[in-house]
């Protein structure tokens, strides 16, 4: 049986090898001046900034000489697209448990150690649902 960890009332380590955390996702929302408002997404999402998956946020509203000095390699969201945001506040959809393994990701470490990170492996609404499901993985991997 897995030994739970409650690290808070969000977060439960099993070992270090399975996770679970409750928290916001990540919704779209349509790129214009009333869901870049402090009161629909966080003060972060501005003109300049990048949302969730990366993008550049409406680099056209800048000042030419700040727009052509930003790196853009994940791309740009413009006025109309869609953008990508963390709904901290759940204003938009509601919390999720997430579920983590401790997965090796294929590389390894200057000392040729195999480097391993939780990835993300299923997302569910309720916490005991959760939890089922992340006793049934850290079991698989005994």
């Amino acid at each position: 049986m897995a030994t739970e960890n409650w690290l808070n009332e969000n977060l439960c380590s099993f070992d270090e090898k399975v996770r679970i955390e409750r928290g916001p996702q990540i919704v779209e929302l349509v790129c214009n001046d009333v869901n870049l408002s402090n009161a629909v997404t966080s003060p972060y999402y501005q003109d300049g900034a990048r949302d969730a998956t990366g993008k550049v946020i409406r680099p056209s509203k800048l000042p030419e000489e700040v727009a052509k000095k930003i790196d853009a390699p994940f791309g740009v969201v413009e006025e109309g697209e869609k953008m990508a945001v963390v709904d901290r506040r759940a204003k938009h959809a509601p919390f999720l448990w997430k579920v983590y393994q401790l997965q090796e990701t294929g590389e390894s470490d200057k000392d040729g150690n195999p480097i391993s990170r939780f990835i993300k492996v299923d997302e569910v609404e309720g916490k005991e649902d959760a939890l089922d499901r992340a006793r049934t993985i850290y079991q698989g991997m005994q």
